[in-house]
C-alpha cells in the first residue's frame, strides 16, 4: 500500500512514552527526498494507543516509511527492568489488559537494517501479544479509517503553534465532531488583547508553560488590525512628563513592543503591528497560541473552589480543548471566565453612596460605556461621489456634532460609540449593526452635506476602510480582593504596599447612550494629577483561589475603570503574573500571606 509523501506527513503517528507510561515504543522517523538528496525531518510524536473492542481484538495500525531510524530505541531497550515495554488495551466493558511487547519488538529490531529503504510495520493487538510483521498483513480500510478513534498524547515539536512544551491528548472522532484535544499546562490566559498579550508573555518569560486561548485570527484586540485604535496610557498621549527626563509611558513588555513596532513599522501599517505581537508570541518556547478558539466554560474542584480545566473551541478547525493549568488568567475584557468559574461580579455604574465617590451617579444602574466603530478615509485625486446602501437610512444634521467636532475625515471618530439601551455583552450584535448605520450616516453628512470639514473640502475623499469587528470600552468587572475606587485616583494616589504598575490616563466617563443621544457631550473627562499604582489586590479574584484578572474587566469600581481601561495600562497590569510561582497553593492564598 504506497501513501503518498504528503499523507505520510499527516497521518504518521509514532509511539513514544516514558518509564511509568503504558506504551514505550520510540521510532525517530526522518523522510528522504528522492530528487535532490535533502532531508526533511518529520515532527517526532509521543503516542500512546487506547485500543478498544470486544476483549481487546483486533486492531491494526499501518506505518510506512522511507526510512525508518531505530539509533533513539537503544535507551529504552538497554535495560529492560528500566524500560519495559508495554501496550494498555481497553476492552468494552472499560477492563484494562497489559500487553507484553518487549519479544516481540525486539525481534523486530534485529532483523530489521537502518537503511531500509522501505518498511513496512502493522502492528496487530490481540489479548496476549503485540504482532509487528514486516511482510505485511492484510489490512481493512484506509488510513484515514485505521487512524479513526485513536486516542493518543503528543509532546508536539511540529511547527508553530505546537512546537511547545506542553502535554496534550488528542482524540480524534469516528465520522462527524469535534476533535477533542487535552492539554496539561501551568497558566491559561483566556483572550489576546492588550491585557492577554502582557500576561502570556510574563507568564511564559517567567518560566511557566503557558497557554493563550484567543477567539480571533490576529493578536491585539482593539490594537489590531480588526479595529486599528491606537494604544494609549498613562502619559496620556505624551502630555505628562518631560520627554527623555521624566517619561510616564507604561515600561516592560509594553514599551519592548512599542520600540519593536516603531522599528519595524514606521508606516503605522496596522496589520504590522499584528505581525510584531505575533512575533513575540513565537519566540516564546513557554508559550502555545491558540486562535480562533473561543473560550467557552470550565470544571472546577467542587471542594476547594479552584479551576480545574478550561474549556475552548476552534470551529475552524473543528478541536475542542480541555486545558488542565495551575492558574488561569481572565483576559478576555467581558470576563467570560471569571463569570464561567463562578467569580462575583458587576456591571453598570455604582451609586456615589456605595464606594463615597463624587464622580458616581446618585443612583447605581447597570449602564455602561459605549462600543465604538473606527473608519479611515483618503483623498484620492479626484471627485469620489458617495451614495449611500438603500437600507442604510440614519440621517445626521450640523446640530448633530455640536458636541462632537468632525475635526479631520481620514482617521473616523471614537465618539461613533453606542451602549444604551443595550447591553454590551448579549446585545453586540444589535449594537454592531447600528454602529454600522451610524457610521454611514456620518459619512453621508460629509460627503453630502457639509463637503467641507475643519477647511478640507472632501469631494475627493472616500472610504478607505471600515471596522465590522467593533471596540467595546466596557461590559462585565470582576471582584478582586480589593476594588479601587475614584479615592485611590484622585486628589492624592492611595500609595499600595503591593502596587504591580501604574496608571495615569484621565478618568473618561462616556455617555452610555453616546451616538444616539448627540443633544449631550460624549463624555466627561476628569484629570488625574497624578500617575497612581494598581494593586495586585484588584487582579485576583476574591472568591475564586486560582484565578487572576487583568485588563478593563479586573476589579475597579466603574470611576476607576474610566482611568483603568485604555490599553496600554492593561498591558502592564498583567504584570503581576510574574508574582506567580507554582509551588505555591493559589494567587488567592499568596495575597492573604502578602497582606497579614
Amino acid at each position: 500500500m504506497a501513501i503518498s509523501r504528503d499523507r505520510l506527513r499527516e497521518r504518521v503517528v509514532v509511539v513514544v512514552t516514558q518509564r511509568e507510561a503504558m506504551t514505550a515504543i520510540r521510532i525517530k522517523a526522518r523522510l528522504l527526498q528522492d530528487h535532490d538528496g535533502q532531508s526533511e525531518s518529520l515532527a517526532v510524536r509521543r503516542t500512546s494507543f487506547l485500543f478498544d473492542g470486544h476483549n481487546c481484538v483486533l486492531r491494526e495500525f499501518l506505518c510506512e516509511l522511507e526510512q525508518l531510524f531505530v539509533d533513539d530505541l537503544s535507551p529504552f531497550m538497554a535495560n529492560k527492568e528500566e524500560h519495559h515495554i508495554q501496550l494498555k488495551g481497553i476492552s468494552d466493558d472499560g477492563e484494562e489488559t497489559i500487553l507484553d511487547c518487549d519479544a516481540a519488538l525486539q525481534n523486530c529490531l534485529q532483523r530489521t537494517s537502518k537503511k531500509s529503504s522501505l518498511l513496512r510495520i502493522f502492528m496487530t493487538v490481540h489479548r496476549d501479544q503485540l504482532h509487528i510483521n514486516r511482510d505485511g498483513l492484510p489490512v481493512a480500510g484506509s488510513m484515514e479509517h485505521m487512524l479513526s478513534g485513536m486516542r493518543y498524547t503528543v509532546d508536539s515539536k511540529g511547527p508553530f503553534p505546537y512546537d511547545k512544551s506542553h502535554t496534550e491528548t488528542v482524540t480524534k472522532p469516528t465520522g462527524a465532531g469535534l476533535i477533542e484535544v487535552s492539554i496539561e499546562c501551568d497558566v491559561v490566559v483566556a483572550g489576546g488583547g492588550s491585557a492577554g498579550i502582557g500576561a502570556a508573555l510574563a507568564a511564559a518569560r517567567s518560566g511557566a508553560k503557558t497557554v493563550c486561548i484567543h477567539g480571533r485570527s490576529v493578536l491585539g484586540g482593539n490594537a489590531s488590525s480588526e479595529v486599528k485604535l491606537h494604544m494609549v496610557g498613562a502619559d496620556h498621549g505624551g502630555g505628562r512628563g518631560v520627554p527623555l527626563q521624566t517619561e510616564a509611558r507604561e515600561g516592560g513588555i509594553c514599551e519592548e513592543i512599542r520600540l519593536d513596532n516603531s522599528m519595524a513599522n514606521p508606516q503605522f501599517c496596522a496589520e504590522m503591528l499584528d505581525l510584531t505581537f505575533l512575533d513575540k508570541f513565537r519566540g516564546e518556547p513557554n508559550l502555545t497560541l491558540l486562535l480562533n478558539t473561543w473560550f467557552t466554560g470550565v470544571k472546577k474542584d467542587a471542594k476547594t473552589g479552584e479551576i480545574l480545566v478550561a474549556y475552548a473551541e476552534s470551529q475552524l478547525s473543528q478541536k475542542r480543548f480541555d486545558i488542565t493549568a495551575k492558574v488561569f488568567i481572565d483576559c478576555t475584557g467581558d470576563g467570560r471566565l471569571g463569570v464561567e468559574a463562578g467569580c462575583q461580579w458587576t456591571q453598570g455604574r455604582e451609586a456615589k453612596s456605595q464606594y463615597n465617590e463624587s464622580l458616581a451617579v446618585d443612583v447605581a444602574d447597570t449602564l455602561t460605556e459605549g462600543t465604538s466603530l473606527a473608519f479611515h478615509a483618503r483623498d484620492m485625486g479626484k471627485p469620489m461621489p458617495f451614495k449611500p446602501p438603500p437600507t442604510f437610512t440614519r440621517k445626521f444634521t450640523a446640530e448633530d456634532f455640536k458636541y462632537r467636532g468632525l475635526s479631520s475625515a481620514d482617521y473616523g471618530y471614537w465618539w461613533i460609540e453606542i451602549s444604551y439601551p443595550y447591553d454590551t455583552v448579549s446585545d453586540n450584535e444589535t449594537i454592531m449593526q447600528q454602529l454600522l448605520e451610524a457610521l454611514i450616516g456620518i459619512w453621508d453628512y460629509i460627503k453630502n452635506t457639509a463637503v467641507k470639514i475643519h477647511n478640507t473640502d472632501t469631494t475627493n475623499w472616500a472610504l478607505d476602510w471600515f471596522g465590522t469587528y467593533a471596540c467595546k470600552r466596557e461590559a462585565r468587572r470582576m471582584i478582586g480582593l480589593q476594588v479601587q475606587t475614584q479615592k485611590d485616583l484622585i486628589p492624592e494616589p492611595t500609595d499600595w504596599s503591593d502596587a504591580v504598575c501604574h496608571g495615569g490616563w484621565p478618568i473618561d466617563l462616556h455617555n452610555p447612550s453616546g451616538i444616539n443621544d448627540t443633544a449631550h457631550p460624549p463624555f466627561t473627562s476628569i484629570a488625574t494629577p497624578y500617575i497612581y499604582g494598581t494593586p495586585l489586590r484588584c487582579l485576583v479574584s476574591g472568591n475564586v483561589p486560582n484565578l487572576m484578572l487583568a485588563g478593563r474587566l479586573a476589579s475597579f469600581s466603574h470611576v476607576a475603570f474610566g482611568s483603568q481601561r485604555v490599553m496600554a495600562t492593561c498591558m502592564v497590569v498583567s504584570r503581576s503574573t510574574l508574582l506567580m510561582r507554582f509551588s505555591l497553593p493559589s494567587p488567592m492564598s499568596v495575597m492573604k500571606t502578602i497582606l497579614m
